[in-house]
């Protein structure tokens, strides 16, 4: 089967979901729009990232709100995001997520302030803050794990919460999406952890 450019693909792909309205795996798409199942993944990837396409579970994938009106309104793609390292091959090089997400692969086991010495700079604000949102997020994602907290260092401490990285996906930084969603480039899995936001501070 000839290949054909993202833009194409996603413009297919986007077409079949929205004429389907319903969870379609690859095979499906590949089939229905009559391209390959690696284009149908690539474009998938693709229109993920744009916020058109959900996998709703493993391996079926659903148009958003966003993608029907994108179709609708024919909103042309033009470029942009292919499969997951094609689209992350330049990932946030120097962003305080992308320096927690180093720091936590090169660590496995830490804490909160282990991640800020190693990746928050002394002209960042809010950097404790950011850092806990995205912990929050990656522990309700099934990336980390809550340890059993370290001996108080002082009276009335309830000691130091630690963490254990599960999942080392790879090496691109998985994206905290708005909404609380995490977007991972390595696997092209958008995977919903809204309850990351509930509760107290990491």
């Amino acid at each position: 089967m000839a290949e054909i450019g993202n833009a194409p693909v996603q413009h297919a792909v986007l077409a079949v979901l929205s004429a389907s309205r319903r969870c379609l795996t690859i095979e499906e798409l590949a089939d229905t729009a009559g391209i390959s199942r690696r284009q149908a993944w690539n474009g998938t990837v693709g229109l993920i990232a744009r916020d058109y396409v959900v996998r709703r579970e493993r391996g079926c994938y659903e148009v958003t709100e966003e993608g029907l009106v994108a179709h609708t309104a024919g909103t042309p793609l033009k470029s942009g995001p292919a499969g997951p390292l094609e689209r992350c091959r330049k990932p946030q090089a120097n962003t305080l997520n992308g320096r927690l997400w180093r720091a936590m692969r090169m660590k496995g086991k830490f804490s909160l302030g282990d991640l800020l010495n190693l990746a928050a700079h002394g002209d960042e604000g809010n950097a404790e803050h950011n850092a806990g949102r995205y912990v929050r997020a990656l522990v309700a994602a099934g990336y980390l794990t809550e340890l059993r907290r370290a001996k108080p260092d002082r009276p009335g401490s309830n000691g130091v919460k630690r963490y254990a990285l599960l999942r080392n996906s790879g090496p691109l930084t998985p994206m905290l999406r708005r909404g609380g969603d995490i977007y991972d480039p390595n696997t092209g899995e958008l995977h919903s952890c809204a309850s990351s936001e509930a509760g107290g501070k990491s």
